[in-house]
Order: structure tokens, then C-alpha cells, then sequence
């Protein structure tokens, strides 16, 4: 009798242990899905708010010049812009110089960020959102 109860907990517990790795797994699974498709959301929303600017600046007399009255949207929204291109990589530039545009990430002084770019009359208007904000961003997902 004792063997055959020995038997039973050990199988059980065996059963339990395999549970608890599922549930772990499927969790740690999910969570990592759910990050990637938050950066991939939030990289498209850069995306095509940087196409909307730069579609705007294309057809200004002078590209750029009223950009600085958007600046408090940009800061609300926790992004920035550059108009160089300088630090990105070669990759990004060889599209830019093809008049395409880029996006991805890229580091800045130590911070990560989301980057669009646009080419716009021989100028080239960047757009970059910080990671960090996204973290904050999958949180509801996650719950």
C-alpha cells in the first residue's frame, strides 16, 4: 500500500509540475507576443505620423519653418525630431538618399527610440518616439 501511494504523489506531483510549466510558458509566450505587437503598433503610428508631416512639408513654400509650432504636440506625445540624418544607420540613409522613406529604431545618447524618416525637398525630417513610452503602453494588454 505504501508503494502505491508513493506511486500516486509522485505521479501527481509529476502532473502538477507539468501544469505549472504550461501555465508558465504560455504566459511568458504571450507577454513577449504582446510586447512585439505594441512596438510594432506604436513604430506604424510613427510611421505614418511622419508621413503626414512630411506630406505637409512637401508642399510648403519654405519646408520646416512653421514646424516649431507643433514642438508642444510632439513633447505631449513624448517624441522629438531631427532634421539630419546623420545618426542612422547606412541602411536607413541609402533609402533616404532614394528618396524612400526609413523607419525602425534606432539609439540616441543612450536612449532607444522608434525612428521614422522622410525624405523632403533635399531635407530629411526624422521622427523619433522613445521605447520606453511603449512599456507603459502594453500594460493594459498584459492585465
Amino acid at each position: 500500500m505504501i508503494a502505491r501511494a508513493s506511486l500516486r504523489s509522485r505521479l501527481f506531483q509529476a502532473i502538477l509540475l507539468i501544469v505549472v510549466l504550461c501555465v508558465g510558458l504560455t504566459l511568458g509566450l504571450g507577454l513577449l507576443l504582446t510586447r512585439r505587437a505594441v512596438d510594432e503598433a506604436t513604430l506604424q503610428d510613427v510611421v505614418h505620423q511622419a508621413s503626414l508631416i512630411a506630406a505637409r512639408e512637401k508642399v510648403a513654400v519654405s519646408p520646416f519653418t512653421d514646424l516649431e509650432q507643433v514642438v508642444p504636440d510632439f513633447t505631449k506625445q513624448h517624441e522629438t525630431f531631427k532634421l539630419d540624418d546623420s545618426f542612422l544607420s547606412k541602411s536607413s540613409r541609402a533609402l533616404l538618399a532614394r528618396n524612400q522613406p526609413a523607419d525602425g529604431s534606432v539609439t540616441v545618447n543612450g536612449t532607444d527610440y522608434f525612428f521614422a524618416a522622410q525624405p523632403v525637398q533635399q531635407q530629411v525630417f526624422v521622427l523619433l518616439r522613445p521605447k520606453s513610452v511603449t512599456k507603459s503602453q502594453s500594460a493594459p494588454f498584459v492585465y
